[in-house]
């Protein structure tokens, strides 16, 4: 018997949604019902990467409410519609 390979599995909000997935986000998993017979179970939260800025990963665990001083005011009449990355800053 040869061994499954390790191909990477994508996973896309149509499918998931037409095959009746579970995710539970909090703990790191997808239930995958195929039928009444056939669950899959994936654990996804050792297996996901982190993201790099600049070479730096980093990882939230938990994210509460930001404090005031970090909040940003924007100018009247700037929406997210009307922008593009070439006028947003960083």
């Amino acid at each position: 018997m040869s061994e499954e390979p390790q191909d990477p599995l994508i996973l896309r909000r149509p499918f998931l949604a037409t095959t009746g997935a579970i995710i539970n986000v909090k703990e790191g998993t997808i239930d995958l019902c195929l039928g009444k017979e056939n669950i899959f179970h994936f654990a996804i939260k050792g297996k996901m990467r982190k993201p790099t800025v600049f070479g730096q990963a980093f990882y939230i665990e938990e994210m509460g409410t930001p404090a005031d001083e970090h909040l940003e005011e924007l100018p009247p009449g700037d929406d997210e519609e009307g922008a593009s990355p070439s006028t947003l800053s960083p």
